[in-house]
């Protein structure tokens, strides 16, 4: 009896344990290297490192305060950017991307980022 009740309590708290495990969501900042809104992937250049991630089909995403596209991120190389993602596999998935705004106009806007200004070093 004792050690049939004692596997259930284990198996409860081992169910409980996996049931509140949630994904840590982490955060990048780096440059556009390059994007694709067809395969939704986007290359992110941070110091040495270029990442690529997925973007979630629920993501958000913005240029300053406004919403944008996947689409629109094709024309964003060069574009300071913000990351919020969490690791699925081995896979890195974008929840949230905001762009920060060039000296020019904002891509929301439909401009074209001034890659002149943005380049990593």
């Amino acid at each position: 009896m004792f050690r049939s009740s004692f596997i259930a309590a284990v198996g409860v708290v081992a169910l409980a344990g996996a049931a509140s495990a949630q994904p840590t969501t982490k955060l990048i900042a780096g440059y556009i290297v390059s994007a694709d809104a067809t395969a939704r992937t986007i290359q992110v250049k941070t110091g040495a490192d270029t990442q690529t991630y997925s973007i979630a089909e629920s993501a958000k995403l913005e240029a300053g305060k406004s919403a944008i596209q996947a689409a629109d991120l094709e024309n964003a190389a060069g574009q300071r950017t913000t990351i919020w993602y969490t690791i699925d596999g081995d896979k890195r998935v974008a929840s949230r991307l905001k762009l920060t705004e060039t000296k020019g106009k904002s891509l929301a806007k439909g401009g074209t980022p001034a890659a002149t200004t943005t380049t990593p070093q």
